[in-house]
């Protein structure tokens, strides 16, 4: 089975494709687009797959009745730029809630709620190996858009902190990580400047994204990019090495395993 991944985070992709080799051996992951200009590209320049695992990533759709699914670029008044149609199955990951699963469910289309569920995808390919056929769904691409903007997480992804007599911008991108220290959030930057940040570490934690920042302890939230060495540690623990950094982050037993996952993931 050909497939083509739409996906822009780049964790899940990497999941999605460990998951759909360890459903199908025989499963040849096509392409990897990241956004949706390069999803037109390619389909209009590459026959259609066999499956679409599609993620929604910038610009989104909506099911409107059973013919074929077409992909459009928008321009900034939200008018279709390019567009190309698709004649083949398509599954759904995103993140909308039960009501809206089962609405699209209606339409013959597979849904699956992030994060991924390995049996769940099993059984989405299962049921698409048996019904396998040249048909689709006509999708309204801005529609769909607004109602994946309105209900993804919206997570944080700068911050503007105080240094002297001016404020500097950074993004979480830049983050090496947070620790907490006489009471006081410092953020840590992957060049080694440290802010202080008015927010304590259990407000922070639910703004980062947590595919990106795990919060090791008590007092540390790392990034993923920042940890240069993982170490076994006493009782079942693990000890993290954090690039450029003499600081040493322990992870408790109970956290181990949700560590080893969020890293691995």
């Amino acid at each position: 089975m050909n497939v083509v991944i739409v996906e822009d985070e780049v964790p899940a992709i990497k999941l999605l494709k460990k998951m759909l080799a360890e459903a199908d051996s025989a499963i040849n992951i096509l392409a990897t687009l990241d956004s949706i200009v390069a999803a037109v590209e390619w389909f209009r320049l590459h026959p259609s797959p066999d499956l679409v695992v599609y993620a929604s990533p910038a610009e989104a759709v909506q099911i409107v009745d059973n013919s074929n699914v077409t992909v459009s670029t928008l321009q900034a008044d939200g008018q279709a730029a390019e567009k190309v149609e698709l004649t083949c199955p398509i599954i759904f990951t995103t993140a909308y809630d039960e009501y809206a699963i089962r609405a699209f469910t209606v339409n013959s289309i597979d849904y699956l709620l992030k994060p991924l569920d390995r049996t769940l995808l099993v059984r989405a390919l299962d049921k698409l190996k048996r019904t396998l056929r040249p048909s689709g769904v006509d999708i309204d691409m801005q529609s769909l858009a607004r109602m994946i903007a309105e209900q993804r997480p919206q997570y944080r992804t700068r911050f503007l902190l105080p240094m002297l007599d001016r404020f500097v911008p950074i993004g979480t991108k830049d983050v090496h990580f947070f620790m907490s220290a006489h009471k006081q959030t410092f953020l840590i930057t992957k060049d080694n400047k440290k802010f202080a940040v008015d927010e304590p570490l259990d407000a922070l934690e639910r703004e980062l994204d947590p595919q990106i920042f795990f919060r090791a302890n008590r007092q540390f939230i790392v990034q993923n990019t920042s940890i240069a060495a993982v170490h076994t540690y006493f009782s079942g623990k693990l000890k993290l090495s954090l690039r450029g950094s003499d600081e040493e982050v322990i992870i408790s037993k109970e956290k181990s395993a949700a560590f080893k996952h969020w890293l691995d993931s």
